[in-house]
């Protein structure tokens, strides 16, 4: 059997040096003769542009422990690697371990434990020593990254120290031209100088370029190695293997062993049982082991590793045969039906093993000492087995009796379907009854599905000492969590639907107000909800009561609605006390103060058991209306033009006699109360103003005589309306007199038209009118006695003769009384004819009657003379 370990060996190689191991035991690397040696540099550090931080250089201490502050590097020169003083990265010291450096090489240290490996690296400071014969890892900065570097695979010990910050750009030059670096270690008690050539730097692939994980090892006479196996940390497994011997030796026998070892020299070989024979050299790989004489059984032989992680070892075995030649197949044994058994006679002969037997069995290997025999699935009663071993050290035969036992049936059932946690207990029936059922939750052969789980249920059975058993697995399916979450806080009605969140999903809600998931509070009461969710067919449910307090009503009823600013104040009157009423800032507690008009929104709140409402609604204050109103004047005569109201504010109504619309229409005399109303809202109020209508008086007037005669009197009497109180009579144009009389008389100097003007006055009021009067000339009528009408154009026509006539008639007759003219046309004439005949010369009577223009009556008869 092939084994590995693995041994110290660091960042491609870092520390892959195989050197004698001394004595066999302990460190690989064996102790300098100085006080220290460089054994290794990692040049060419992971981390990307952080490589300078991670830079490690490894020590091999020698007999005699050294001080940590002891260490130093001498002042640059050109050759040296850039560290020491006059370099651009100097030597700066080794810092203390603080809780971020330490808690680095704890990170360090946890995975290596997690890679199963038991390496530890061991934190120094500068007081402490570094034990005699211990290895020592500098690293370059207190900034170096943990994980930069796998240590996954260490299994040796490493003290550690940090050189102090500020070691950003590194100190060991990485591959580049052909030139070698050299660096100088000092210590108080001796010094280390090693040289690498930056040419030979090896990448990944083990050929020569610059790449992570670049290092040079170094022999203790300065010989240098390059390698480079990346920046998980490159180790030399260490593989041992004792090889493989003969299975049977005799007594006396010597045996070649044939170990292999790789990583490390410290090995060595040790028997198991020192008293069962010798090793010609324990230090090689390949001793020879000679059997003592009396040697028989099983022989084992140790190749042993040894390192700072322990011991470590692998085994040959082989077995010595006894030379009398004797062999044990066992002792005869009772069985039960289907048992196997393992045979491992005891033999101290060398040589072929051979098993047979009488059942229809088989044996695992019928050619080795120790296989197992299995009967056949029927196989019951008697079986013999035989074994022989044939060698070089004898012969030996033995036969073993086995009885095989009928075992009884172990079957059992149980219910079908699935079983819920919590359902009832149940019988667990065997096919053979007597055994014994065992498990959990089992009273007897009853199972009690109280938990959830699977249950393994054995169920053994014995029949002539032979048990067998059988196991079932019950599973009890758990029922899902019915229960659910209610959102915390006072629920009230008609709040908006809250969300139930069942600790299962899957399930079903139900209950009044209940849809789907959620449950909307509509009204006030105490709602049952359930909720039932499935597991597998296992079902549980729950209910809670889910509280929802009614709001308070927050109606309220204000005495007045709409009212006059400034009337008395209003109480609200809510339905329920307790509120608040807001809204305006003339609402005080339970009332409202109708100061100054607008549109009130008075809202009432009220909360009860946590729950809010409220209620709105308007008080109209209407603004107290001005009827203020005005009009040009208070006086007026009837029959004035219509005159305009001017209202302080429109929308108001005017009444009272002459009134309409807006306008005052003084047509009825008297005394006129008009009354202006104007109403906002439910406000109303109205001014009067008291106007008077004078009778507008009525000029008119008469004049005697009809036909008024130039330089006589003519009487003027005044005919208008009675409430005159001065007149004033203008007689022509321009005036010839004028007159303050009633009833004046007044003369005209010629005949003309005369304009007669009358102006009365009443008041304010007047009236005028104005006539044309004609003056006429004095009338006169003069007849005539006699007419000659001849048509000489003289004196032809009989008539009167005159001036001033109004009214006329002529009436002519003759002797014998016989009318033979009339006219009542002042203008036409008797023409002495009639009927168209001329009436013959003679006496014939007249008679006239007329009136003059100035009224003068005329009555006239007579008798006339027609003459031819």
């Amino acid at each position: 059997m092939k084994f590995f370990i693995v041994l110290v060996f660091l960042f491609s190689g870092f520390f892959a040096i195989s050197q004698p191991c001394g004595t066999g035991f302990g460190s690989s690397l064996p102790t300098p003769s100085k006080c220290f040696e460089i054994v290794s540099i990692l040049v060419d550090a992971c981390d990307g542009s952080n490589e300078g931080q991670n830079e490690m250089v490894r020590l091999k201490v020698g007999s005699s422990p050294l001080l940590v502050s002891g260490f130093s590097v001498p002042a640059f020169v050109i050759g040296n690697v850039n560290w020491g003083s006059g370099s651009s990265n100097p030597w700066r010291n080794f810092c203390d371990f603080n809780a971020t450096s330490l808690a680095k090489i704890n990170t360090i240290n946890n995975s290596i434990i997690a890679a199963g490996r038991c390496g530890r690296l061991i934190p120094l400071n500068n007081n402490q020593n570094i034990p005699a014969n211990a290895e020592l890892l500098i690293i370059t900065s207190t900034a170096f990254n943990p994980t930069a570097q796998s240590f996954a695979n260490l299994m040796d010990t490493l003290y550690v120290v940090l050189q102090c910050s500020g070691n950003t750009a590194g100190h060991f030059a990485n591959y580049g031209t052909s030139s070698t670096r050299r660096l100088i270690l000092n210590h108080t008690s001796c010094s280390d100088t090693v040289i690498y050539n930056r040419v030979s730097l090896l990448m990944q692939d083990q050929t020569a370029g610059a790449e992570d994980g670049g290092a040079v090892n170094f022999t203790y006479a300065g010989v240098p190695s390059y390698v480079n196996n990346g920046c998980a940390i490159p180790i030399t497994p260490i593989t041992y293997d004792a090889g493989t011997a003969n299975a049977n030796y005799c007594p006396n026998a010597t045996v070649n062993l044939l170990g292999t070892v790789t990583g490390t020299t410290c090995y060595y070989w040790q028997a198991k049982n020192k008293a069962q024979g010798n090793f010609n050299d324990t230090s090689i790989l390949n001793p020879v082991f000679t059997i003592n004489s009396n040697t028989s059984g099983n022989v084992t032989l140790y190749l042993r590793i040894n390192n700072q992680c322990g011991t470590a070892r692998d085994s040959v075995s082989f077995n010595v045969g006894n030379a009398a030649g004797a062999i044990n197949a066992g002792n005869d044994t009772i069985l039960c039906a289907g048992t196997s058994l393992v045979l491992n006679p005891p033999s101290t002969l060398n040589g072929t093993i051979t098993w047979s037997s009488t059942g229809t069995g088989t044996f695992s290997n019928s050619g080795i000492s120790n296989p197992t025999y299995t009967p056949g699935a029927t196989e019951v009663g008697n079986t013999k087995l035989m074994v022989s071993a044939v060698g070089s050290c004898g012969a030996a035969y033995d036969t073993i009796a086995l009885n095989y036992i009928q075992r009884p049936n172990p079957n059992f059932a149980i219910p079908s379907g699935t079983i819920c946690r919590g359902s009832s207990s149940f019988l667990l029936l065997p096919q053979n009854s007597g055994g014994t059922f065992s498990g959990a939750h089992l009273s007897g052969n009853s199972f009690n599905p109280s938990v959830a789980g699977n249950f393994p249920i054995k169920y053994l059975i014995a029949n002539s000492g032979c048990a067998d058993s059988s196991t079932q697995t019950i599973v009890v399916t758990d029922k899902a969590n019915p229960s659910f979450t209610i959102p915390s806080g006072t629920l009230c009605a008609g709040n908006a639907p809250i969300l139930l969140i069942p600790a299962t999903s899957g399930g079903i809600f139900s209950g009044a107000g209940v849809v789907g998931n959620t449950f909307n509070p509509a009204a006030g009461g105490d709602y049952p909800v359930k909720y039932v969710v499935g597991n597998g067919g296992c079902l549980d449910s729950s209910i809670q009561i889910i509280n929802v307090f009614p709001k308070p009503i927050p109606s309220f009823s204000p005495s007045l609605n709409r009212v006059c600013e400034q009337s008395s104040v209003i109480m609200l009157n809510p339905l329920i006390t307790g509120g608040a009423f807001s809204g305006s800032p003339y609402v005080n507690g339970n009332s409202f103060d109708p100061k100054l008009a607008g549109n009130y929104n008075i809202v009432y709140t009220i909360t009860e058991k946590g729950c809010t409402d409220s209620s709105k609604q308007d008080i109209i204050v209407d603004p107290i209306p001005d009827p203020k109103f005005s009009i040009d004047d208070t006086l007026f005569c009837s029959g004035d033009a219509p005159v305009s109201f001017t209202a302080a504010e429109t929308g108001g109504v005017f009444s009272g006699t002459n009134v309409a619309g807006n306008q005052f229409f003084p047509s009825i005399p008297g005394v006129s109360i008009v009354k202006h109303r104007i109403q906002k809202g439910v406000c109303a109020d109205s001014a009067e103003i008291i106007l008077r209508v004078i009778e507008t008086p009525t000029a008119s007037f008469g004049y005697s005589p009809i036909q008024p005669i130039a330089n006589e009197a003519v009487q003027f009497t005044f005919t208008g309306s009675n409430t005159i109180t001065d007149y004033l009579w203008e007689f022509g144009n321009p005036v010839l007199g004028n007159s303050t009389l009633q009833n004046p008389k007044f003369a005209f100097p010629k005949a003309s038209l005369f304009l007669v003007k009358l102006s009365v006055f009443n008041e304010i009021c007047t009236a005028e009118i104005e006539t044309e009067l004609e003056i006429n000339e004095a009338d006169t009528l003069i007849i005539p006695n006699v007419f000659t009408p001849n048509k000489d154009g003289i004196n032809d026509m009989f008539g009167a003769v005159g001036y001033g006539i109004k009214t006329y008639n002529l009436l002519i007759y003759n002797r014998w009384g016989e009318q033979l003219f009339n006219t009542n046309n002042f203008d036409i004439k008797w023409d002495g004819q009639y009927n168209g005949v001329a009436c013959a010369e003679g006496v014939y009577f007249f008679i006239i009657d007329a009136v003059s223009n100035s009224g003068r009556d005329y009555n006239f008869n007579g008798t006339l003379q027609l003459l031819r």
